[in-house]
């Protein structure tokens, strides 16, 4: 009997425990954390009207604060660049993949969008290489001067290697258009007999017609003696 009794007095206990537990983890711990966002929330809601209370004091405040952003905002829009060029992008990025010595198996982009202050383009692509060389390559692009912010990236082991798929975005300036035209590298003169050459920017107008009146030398008119 008092064996029973102890049994079910310890089965009471871990009940009585357990229900504890559940009680402190599942519902008093999300409650504590939903009343301290709450309380970050207050606080900061109070920040801006204390903020809001002052310019509403002091109006020469206030537009000097408006002047600031602006002045931020026209600051950085002018890192962005101007167009949103495909070839370009496409050129720049292979060029990057190809130093790191990484494979690309695709690449594809999305639709261009115009957000309030900005337009935006997003673009996919594969690489397969080794893991530094996956991290200095994505370092790079998120530093070049395309304005390429990484959005994404997994991983996947394969047997040549680690293959990353990663979604970028490119960002330009308020109204930019998508470009598909030729890029420079792809309009050079004639006589180009190397790849780097074939890949640096055009020539100017003069070595381009110099090049051309080298294929087709002036010709030379001589007068008729006999025609009067």
């Amino acid at each position: 009997m008092r064996k029973e009794k102890l049994q079910i007095a310890f089965l009471i206990g871990l009940i009585v425990f357990g229900l504890s537990f559940a009680y402190v983890t599942y519902l008093l711990q999300p409650q504590l954390a939903s009343i301290k966002n709450k309380q970050s929330e207050i606080t900061s809601k109070q920040e801006e009207y204390t903020q809001l209370s002052t310019y509403s004091a002091n109006p020469y405040m206030l537009n000097k604060e408006i002047q600031t952003q602006e002045v931020e905002l026209a600051r950085i829009a002018k890192t962005l660049p101007s167009t949103l060029d495909k070839p370009v992008l496409v050129y720049n990025i292979y060029t990057t993949l190809k130093r790191h010595n990484l494979v690309s198996e695709s690449l594809s982009f999305d639709k261009l969008e115009t957000k309030e202050l900005y337009s935006v383009i997003g673009l996919s692509f594969s690489a397969l290489g080794s893991s530094k060389d996956i991290m200095d390559m994505i370092n790079e692009l998120q530093n070049s001067s395309d304005a390429l912010v990484l959005r994404s990236v997994s991983f996947k082991a394969q047997d040549t290697g680690l293959k990353a798929d990663l979604k970028l975005q490119a960002f330009a300036r308020l109204g930019a258009k998508e470009l598909k035209l030729k890029p420079h590298f792809m309009s050079v003169a004639f006589g180009i007999d190397s790849i780097p050459k074939l890949f640096s920017p055009a020539a100017d107008a003069k070595a381009t017609q110099k090049s051309i009146l080298t294929i087709i030398p002036p010709t030379t008119v001589t007068p008729n003696p006999n025609k009067e």
